[in-house]
C-alpha cells in the first residue's frame, strides 16, 4: 500500500471515474455532438469511434487501479507469497 499512497493512484482512479461519468453523460445529452464527432473523421482515424476508445482508455485505467490497490491490500495482509 505505500506504493499505492505514495503515486496516489486512488486519486488517479477517482479522477478517471468522473471524466468517464462526464463523457457518458455528455454522450447521452448531446447525441448530434458525438454523431458529428463520428462523421468528421475518417474511416480507421483514432477518433472513428467517437468517444468510445477514450472511455475504454479510462476504465482501463480504474480496473488497473483497483487490481493494484486489491494486490497490495492482500499483501499487506497476508505477506508475500
Amino acid at each position: 500500500s505505500v506504493h499505492y499512497d505514495k503515486l496516489k493512484i486512488g486519486i488517479l482512479e477517482n479522477i478517471s471515474l468522473m471524466i468517464i461519468f462526464a463523457l457518458s453523460t455528455l454522450i447521452i445529452l448531446f447525441p448530434e455532438a458525438h454523431s458529428q464527432l463520428l462523421s468528421a473523421t475518417g474511416f480507421g482515424s483514432t477518433f472513428s469511434g467517437g468517444l468510445i476508445p477514450i472511455l475504454n482508455i479510462l476504465i482501463g485505467i480504474k480496473v488497473y487501479a483497483g487490481a493494484w490497490k486489491m494486490s497490495s491490500e492482500f499483501i499487506n495482509r497476508r505477506g508475500t507469497l
